[in-house]
């Protein structure tokens, strides 16, 4: 089966090489705004969608993997921070306080346009942080590409210093889905396609 990930994220990359050992990796250039009115679930769902049929554009054989996750709080949509500035005001807004991360994918049969839409909900809660940790965190530029300007996983460092690992205090729901693809749904999904993982 012909499997493509419609993302350049290294960690999605890494969580689906747990169920498919083989696939291509073909990024969706997408504007990754909310629409006026769109409520977080609509605009994860929607964004993942579109870069689906994105990457439809060069393929239309096998299926396609495409995911947006978003993080929210008190109505608010974070995505990636476009800067430092951004990144933080972004960690001091959810610092002390419980967040929720969504993460919608769609798998597309390039072959037929038919798509299985899913999102997947987690809650996070953040240590409050010294405005020291927050600097030194961005001077890590690891902010720069993650949902609400940190990573829960932290890579194999996760409570280094300068790692967004050491400032989550609790996740509840999918760990997995925090990280950018919620591992269970997303192979539960391939198998209501017919696709025996």
């Amino acid at each position: 089966m012909r499997l493509i990930l419609a993302s350049a994220s290294p960690r999605r990359k890494k969580l689906l090489k747990e169920l498919f050992p083989d696939f291509e990796v073909r990024p969706a250039d997408i504007e990754e705004v909310a629409l006026p009115g769109e409520t977080p679930l609509r605009c994860a769902e929607r964004l993942a969608m579109e870069k689906a049929l994105k990457a439809r554009e060069t393929s239309k054989e096998g299926f396609i993997l495409a995911a947006d996750t978003l993080v929210t709080i008190n109505g608010l949509i974070f995505g990636k921070p476009k800067g430092p500035i951004e990144a933080e005001e972004m960690l001091k807004t959810l610092m002390g306080k419980t967040h929720s991360v969504i993460t919608a994918f769609c798998i597309l049969d390039a072959s037929n346009g038919k798509a299985l839409v899913r999102s997947v909900e987690s809650r996070v809660t953040i240590k409050n942080l010294s405005q020291e940790e927050i600097s030194a965190y961005i001077e890590s530029k690891e902010p720069f590409d993650k949902a609400g300007a940190y990573a829960v996983q932290g890579g194999t460092h996760a409570k280094r210093r300068g790692s967004g690992g050491m400032f989550v205090e609790k996740v509840e729901g999918s760990y997995t889905n925090v990280v950018g693809l919620p591992m269970d749904e997303v192979k539960e999904s391939f198998e209501k396609l017919g696709v025996l993982i």
